[in-house]
């Protein structure tokens, strides 16, 4: 049960930090990052390359509504 949940916070602080990178980035550009600026470094992008304790794999999908992304 702890390994679980050690897991599932390392998944919800990589999710928060995305949330929280995503808006930075928003308030900069006008828009939110892609998929590919995710690892490129302030201001280009999140500077986010995965979750702290790498269990995870991060990506970020494009529904073509810049409403919901």
């Amino acid at each position: 049960n702890s390994v679980i949940r050690a897991q599932r916070v390392d998944a919800t602080a990589a999710l928060l930090n995305v949330a929280s990178a995503q808006e930075k980035f928003f308030l900069a550009n006008n828009r939110y990052a892609l998929d590919a600026e995710m690892d490129d470094a302030p201001p280009a992008g999140l500077g986010i390359a995965g979750t702290a304790r790498q269990l995870y794999d991060l990506e970020i999908t494009d529904d073509g509504n810049p409403a919901t992304m």
